[in-house]
């Protein structure tokens, strides 16, 4: 068998590099209503359009190269900005810890699609929508990636779409990373991302094919609103400090060593006791003449030296987690620090989090669910809304006693014979329409439990309309105050599922649990 000369080699990779540099740069753009299936962006690691390393712009960084990176940012070209803010992170680990507490509180929260209305058709958009989603592959890992616009004020995912079961589905989303995406040199609020075709201003985003995420953590255009333009100065004032304390430690780190002969000595002697001082630093003994003296002096009294840029960095670190995170009493631990301050101060934390989650959803919205309908269901279709839950669990407890006071108000006004919209019933309970054909509650009579007041009507006889076989008030009140009573303790579970099925007999015990 022949085997290809190294020259051949050569020259086929080449070619197949070549074939694969212009494969971005001459596929034309995706029209609005078709499915862009390729990937616009992949990486080009033997590329400087599109590769995979940084420059080192954080390498012996001075003010001036930070104002350089923010001037030229400003002026439309923010890779040197992004490569920055990315070996910060890289290189401090309070900065990388901070914002990952931060990315994490809203990434790791639940979220639903919330359909456009109460139509059947609308809600089975949505419970569509979210299966898909919920299938694709590093969802979680493409909400960090957008996320990371906190600190740079911009970040984007390119969408791997594909085909299952006849629809268009989010395979998985490809990260990408900031330096590769610039601003339209005509508006700002327009991205474009960095191409053969174009090196220096980049091509537009492909439609449909991106998710864009841009970060209003202060004002200003996208590139400057990020926290990075603030982090890189703390970063800077650290660096300049650890530096110091190296310098500082190495100098004084030891005692200092001062060796005394007497005078007129031979020069033989004087480099005898020179060599007994080194030694000291190294072996921590040396062998000197009787008449020689050494005396080792620390550095000592309430402030040294060292204390000066320990409290530097503490201070640096608690502006950092102020900036980040909005407090410092869950990330740092302050002499007046207590539990309650702590907690006073993670609800400031709260308040980022939910503005951070309504941003991020946001953008799920318009450039992933939009999308994925418009795909499968045509462009015309009401867009469901993606919905992250903030609210804490202990306001859902709130919210149950609230129901049942609620319910008990409905039940005294059909008592009174005041007539009640059914639309505000649910409404307050938070029980939607049933679609049709939906298994339904059918209670043929409410019984009492343990401590829950009297035993509630038989309901009427079921019909096919819906609002005949509704829940009436006493009914509803019953369920909700069983459901308290499971809450606060005060009954068991499995005596809430015997009073439940006892109440309505169609329901099964597993539905009950």
């Amino acid at each position: 068998m022949n085997t290809p000369r190294l020259r051949d080699r050569v020259a086929a990779a080449l070619v197949g590099a070549r074939a694969a540099f212009r494969g971005s740069a001459n596929a034309p753009a995706p029209a609005a209503t078709t499915v862009p299936m390729t990937q616009q962006a992949p990486p080009m690691r033997w590329s400087m359009v599109r590769g995979t390393t940084t420059s080192g712009a954080a390498k012996e960084l001075t003010p001036a190269r930070i104002a350089a990176y923010l001037s030229a940012a400003d002026r439309g070209d923010p890779r040197g900005f992004a490569e920055l803010c990315q070996e910060i992170e890289d290189r401090d680990s309070h900065i990388v810890a901070t914002l990952g507490v931060r990315k994490r509180a809203v990434a790791n929260l639940k979220w639903t699609i919330k359909a456009a209305s109460d139509s059947p058709q609308d809600r089975t958009i949505a419970e569509a929508c979210e299966r898909m989603i919920r299938a694709s592959a590093n969802l979680e890992s493409a909400a960090l990636d957008l996320l990371d616009a906190i600190p740079k004020g911009y970040a984007a995912t390119e969408i791997q779409w594909g085909l299952r079961g006849g629809l268009v589905v989010p395979e998985r989303f490809h990260y990408r990373p900031q330096q590769w995406l610039k601003p339209d040199p005509d508006d700002p609020e327009q991205w474009r991302v960095l191409d053969i075709a174009d090196a220096v201003n980049g091509v537009p985003l492909w439609p449909r094919k991106w998710v864009l995420h841009l970060v209003r953590a202060k004002s200003g255009f996208p590139v400057q609103a990020g926290l990075g333009r603030v982090l890189a100065w703390w970063y800077l004032f650290k660096n300049y400090a650890i530096k110091d304390w190296v310098t500082y430690g190495e100098k004084f780190g030891s005692p200092l060593r001062v060796g005394k002969y007497p005078a007129g000595s031979h020069d033989t002697d004087i480099q005898l006791l020179e060599t007994a001082l080194e030694q000291l630093g190294v072996d921590a003994y040396a062998v000197v003449p009787k008449d020689m003296e050494i005396e080792l002096k620390a550095d000592s009294g309430s402030k040294t030296g060292a204390d000066t840029f320990e409290r530097l960095l503490i201070f640096a670190n608690r502006e950092i987690s102020k900036l980040i995170l909005g407090q410092t009493l869950t990330t740092e631990e302050g002499k007046s620090g207590s539990l309650a301050l702590g907690a006073v101060h993670n609800d400031v934390r709260a308040d980022l989090r939910d503005a951070d989650a309504v941003e991020l959803a946001r953008t799920w919205t318009r450039d992933l669910v939009a999308p994925l309908v418009a795909f499968n269901w045509g462009p015309d279709m009401a867009v469901p809304e993606w919905v992250y839950d903030t609210e804490p669990p202990g306001d859902r407890q709130a919210d149950a006693t609230w129901q049942t006071s609620r319910a008990a108000v409905f039940q005294q006004a059909l008592t009174l014979g005041i007539p009640v919209p059914l639309s505000q019933v649910r409404e307050e309970l938070e029980i939607r329409e049933p679609a049709p054909g939906e298994k339904l509650l059918r209670p043929a009579a409410a019984v009492s439990a343990p401590g829950l007041g009297t035993p509630s009507p038989a309901a009427p006889a079921a019909t096919e309309s819906v609002a005949d076989t509704a829940l009436n008030g006493a009914q509803i009140s019953s369920l909700l105050e069983i459901l308290a009573k499971v809450s606060e303790g005060t009954l068991s579970p499995d005596g809430a599922v015997a009073v439940i099925r006892k109440s309505f007999p169609t329901v099964t015990e597993n539905e009950a649990r």
